[in-house]
């Protein structure tokens, strides 16, 4: 309870909800929501609106739906104007959620990277620069997100996958990637 206090008086991003932009992304979709997930879309949202931290679990077996919630969660961030860290533990998983946010929000003009340890030295600095310039909008990655030269522009939200597989420490590191004095990002955990 006293941490949960603590977070609580942490200050983020107000995340406004574009109602249109989130009806044409559904309405693009070949399924609908499921009650959970609009139960669970709400309970986002009502993190977002408010302007202290938020950090939510999202659990739920594979193919369950949960990958359509952060993706939802990450139109809202970046049409108020932040930016989103997912990190996964694997870099075929960072490659799969890739895949999966570049194919759903195909038609809505952001920005998607991803930071592997496997890309050129050339690569790697153009990602980082256009990251701490909050040109990439929606950057994933591996535990290659909390190096040290890793800096974000905006980062309104946070994102880890299969969190069980990362430790407290790493998870704290990157809450610490954005500019000094900005907001703490909200963060969403997949399990």
């Amino acid at each position: 309870a006293e941490s949960h206090a603590l977070i609580k008086k942490c200050k983020s991003y107000p995340i406004s909800i574009d109602e249109g932009e989130e009806k044409k992304l559904l309405n693009e979709l070949s399924f609908s929501l499921t009650d959970s997930q609009t139960k669970a879309l709400s309970d986002i949202k009502k993190s977002f609106l408010a302007n202290t931290q938020s950090m939510r679990l999202i659990q739920g077996d594979v193919g369950s739906g949960k990958t359509i919630l952060v993706i939802i969660a990450c139109l809202y961030v970046v049409r108020a104007g932040a930016q989103v860290a997912i990190m996964a533990p694997t870099e075929v998983l960072c490659e799969q959620h890739f895949k999966s946010f570049s194919a759903t929000l195909k038609h809505f003009d952001i920005v998607i990277d991803t930071l592997k340890s496997k890309h050129s030295v050339e690569k790697k600095k153009k990602i980082l620069f256009e990251t701490a310039k909050g040109h990439i909008q929606i950057l994933i990655g591996t535990h290659a997100l909390i190096q040290k030269n890793v800096q974000f522009f905006k980062l309104g939200l946070i994102i880890i996958d299969e969190q069980h597989k990362f430790g407290v420490r790493q998870r704290t590191l990157l809450t610490s990637k954005n500019k000094s004095n900005n907001p703490q990002p909200h963060q969403i955990f997949l399990s």
